[in-house]
């Protein structure tokens, strides 16, 4: 799944080139392999995470064992920022969906360059209010809209530069939250429509 840089989903791509290299030069490299594990719900270790490259699914699982998506993460996603900012465990697990190599930051470089470098401050504030706003808009989504419109904002938010989407069916649907079938007919609308083109793989 390559996802296209922007400000919405990429931590990083709104800063200047010197400041993205201080972050570079700051952060340490973890590669993982496809289906390991990066961090379970419960982890106190204190970073956040910058998808290089790869994909990675954030997930939690009941007390019934029944384990629910709540992301796929591509290059430039960040995870983690919330739990390292206010001092809180893993509130979620994450996994390698492919080979994968991240950014770490750990809470010591993280609050230094919370402390000298104010637009990187500034920056951190912004993409936090924005993640905020795009939560409680997808609760208020679950709530109110129908599952084609759901449907239809999830292809867009997980497009690449080429429009195509390549999260698999079934992917999509526990990030709905919904059943596969149910999908299926509200991805049959947007094609009958013509808004999508569906072909084996992708979208």
């Amino acid at each position: 799944m390559a996802l296209y840089s922007n400000p919405e989903r990429d931590f990083l791509a709104d800063l200047d080139e010197p400041l993205r290299q201080i972050v570079f030069g700051a952060a340490s490299r973890k590669r993982v392999r496809a289906k390991q594990e990066i961090q379970r719900y419960g982890d106190v270790d204190r970073t956040l995470m910058i998808v290089q490259s790869g994909r990675v699914r954030l997930s939690r699982t009941s007390a019934d064992g029944k384990r629910t998506t709540l992301a796929h993460l591509g290059a430039g996603d960040v995870f983690g920022v919330f739990a390292l900012i206010i001092g809180k465990s893993k509130a979620y697990d994450a996994d390698a969906e492919s080979d994968t190599n991240l950014l770490v930051i750990d809470s010591t470089v993280f609050n230094g360059l919370l402390d000298r470098e104010a637009v990187f401050r500034n920056h951190v504030f912004r993409f936090m209010g924005r993640r905020l706003e795009s939560a409680l808009q997808a609760f208020n989504d679950e709530r109110s809209l129908p599952l084609v419109f759901r449907a239809a904002k999830a292809l867009i938010y997980y497009a690449d530069a080429d429009g195509r989407v390549t999260l698999t069916q079934q992917a999509l649907a526990e990030q709905l939250g919904v059943s596969r079938n149910g999908l299926g007919l509200a991805l049959k609308s947007l094609a009958d429509a013509g808004l999508i083109e569906r072909h084996y793989g992708s979208i």
